[in-house]
This record gives C-alpha cells, sequence and structure tokens, in this order.
C-alpha cells in the first residue's frame, strides 16, 4: 500500500485526473498513508474540477457524511449529477434515492424511478434493486424479478443477504 500511495502521489504531480482521484482514496481509506479525510476532499474537488466523474462521486460521499469535507444538500446533489453525466451508474442511483427520499422538496417518485432505471441499465446491482422494488409496488413482479437477477448477478453477499430479508417480508 505505501508503495502504490507514492505511485500515485507520482502520477498525480502530473495533473492527471485519475491519479489525483487514487490519491484522494488512499488519503481516505488510509491506504498506504495515515487517514485523512480533508486531504482526501482536497483531492476530490481538484480532480472533480478536471471533469473525473469518481472524484465528484467521492467528494459527495464524504459530504454527505459529514467527514472531512462540508456542503449543503444542493451542492451534493450537483456533484452527483456532474458524476452521473459522465456514466457513474453509483451516482445515478443515489440521485436515484435523494428524488425518492425528497432530500431537496417534496419526493418525486417519477424521477427516482428513471434514475433507477438508468443506474440499472448501466449496471448497477443497487438501482437493479430499486428498480425490482418499484416494479413490485405497481405489480408487475415478472418484471422486477428480471431486474432482481441481474442485481444479484453482480452484488456483494452482504447486499444479497439484504435482499433476501425485503424479500422475505414481501408479500409476492
Amino acid at each position: 500500500p505505501q508503495a502504490a500511495f507514492r505511485w500515485f502521489q507520482l502520477a498525480s504531480r502530473s495533473g492527471h485526473p485519475d491519479a489525483i482521484n487514487m490519491v484522494g482514496r488512499c488519503h481516505e481509506l488510509g491506504w498506504g498513508t495515515v487517514l485523512n479525510t480533508r486531504m482526501a476532499a482536497q483531492c476530490y474537488r481538484a480532480a472533480g474540477e478536471m471533469g473525473h466523474a469518481w472524484a465528484n462521486f467521492n467528494l459527495a460521499m464524504l459530504m454527505l457524511a459529514r467527514d472531512g469535507a462540508e456542503g449543503e444538500v444542493s451542492e451534493v446533489l450537483a456533484l452527483l449529477v456532474r458524476s452521473a453525466r459522465r456514466g457513474n451508474a453509483k451516482a445515478m442511483n443515489l440521485i436515484g434515492q435523494a428524488q425518492e427520499d425528497g432530500w431537496h422538496g417534496r419526493p418525486k417518485l417519477a424521477a427516482a424511478r428513471r434514475w433507477y432505471t438508468r443506474a440499472a441499465e448501466r449496471g448497477c446491482f443497487r438501482g437493479a434493486f430499486n428498480t425490482a422494488r418499484h416494479l413490485m409496488a405497481d405489480g408487475n413482479v415478472d418484471a422486477a424479478v428480471r431486474w432482481l437477477r441481474r442485481s444479484v448477478e453482480t452484488a456483494p453477499s452482504n447486499f444479497c443477504a439484504e435482499l433476501g430479508a425485503y424479500l422475505e417480508e414481501h408479500p409476492e
């Protein structure tokens, strides 16, 4: 980890946003260096300003956790939208959650569903689950099962356990 951190630092000096984002990840997670979320936020902000989708997402997550970065909900959503516009499916799913939960005003279920479906179509297992959850609420069990299968194909085992618990409680 220390060697990787050094190489990421060297690469970041060239101004490459991937390297700057990875230096941020190392600082955020303590990979090869001391954990420092404020430094991580600085790296994410720099790489995000260069158009790096994951850096925008990572900074938004730090802001949500209030860990090393401060920001209003509107700034978090703006970062997620920038990330999503560059194809980040996890950002798309989180925007869907923000729409469904009404982070910025009243809940917008139609918008949430569109974001969840975009995320699912790009391979996000949570997006596939959320799409299935809404289809099940509509009574469209066959379509929901197809999305649930796609979710399970790529989801980590801990999420599959949560999904199983959710399904045990569902009447269908």
